[in-house]
């Protein structure tokens, strides 16, 4: 429970964050100056999270179940388009296509059409 709440809060270092961007415009600080600083930080964080996920599970003993290909690429398949989204985000935002609110509603449109085509 621990790694999913502090998962989740890593989250926030990441575009497009909404606090980050309302900090960015309260503060008059470049938003995508406080993004290049989340994403350092939250790399680092991301690893060092992983890593003492990886050693409490070893010292515990915890059970590994190993999935198979098949579970994999189906797994895959199902998250395909959710894949995507941070490497359509890096080229759009890098390459100067999309700005970062552009991006954050073309992300949430992309949610709202991959959920209704779920639902069916």
């Amino acid at each position: 429970m621990g790694l999913l709440t502090s998962s989740g809060s890593l989250s926030l270092l990441f575009p497009p964050s909404l606090p980050v961007i309302m900090f960015g415009v309260v503060s008059q600080t470049s938003i995508n100056k406080l993004f290049t600083a989340g994403m350092v930080s939250g790399v680092l964080l991301i690893v060092l999270l992983s890593l003492y996920s990886v050693f409490t599970a070893w010292r515990s003993k915890a059970v590994r179940i190993r999935p198979s290909v098949k579970e994999l690429i189906q797994a895959g398949n199902k998250a395909k388009w959710e894949l995507f989204i941070p490497v359509l985000m890096g080229l759009g935002i890098s390459g100067g296509f999309v700005t970062l609110g552009r991006h954050w509603v073309g992300r949430h449109w992309v949610a709202l059409g991959r959920s209704k085509l779920n639902a069916r």
